[in-house]
């Protein structure tokens, strides 16, 4: 499931510009040379990321929402997977 698919429809304002700043962190991640930015970058991404799951305004109703939750969903577990290939490398 391509989680960019699910991203372009939703039409939440906080949705739109938290995952504006993933994709934005991600980008700064791949484009860093130094460990130390791409750290920042990817914690900023995973905080990012946190947010949207803990979302107050999340109603399990509303497909715009579960639509969020999965994308939030796939996205850390891509950053977790991610963090785990780089510590074992």
């Amino acid at each position: 499931m391509n989680d960019a698919l699910h991203a372009e429809k939703i039409n939440c304002p906080c949705f739109i510009k938290k995952y504006n700043q993933i994709t934005d962190n991600k980008q700064k991640v791949k484009r860093s040379v130094r460990g130390i930015e791409k750290a920042i970058y990817a914690e900023d991404c995973e905080q990012g990321i946190d947010e949207l799951l803990d979302c107050s305004n999340y109603n399990a109703l509303n497909m715009d929402c579960v639509n969020c939750r999965i994308v939030a969903n796939l996205e850390k577990n891509s950053t977790e997977i991610r963090m785990q290939m780089k510590a074992t490398a």
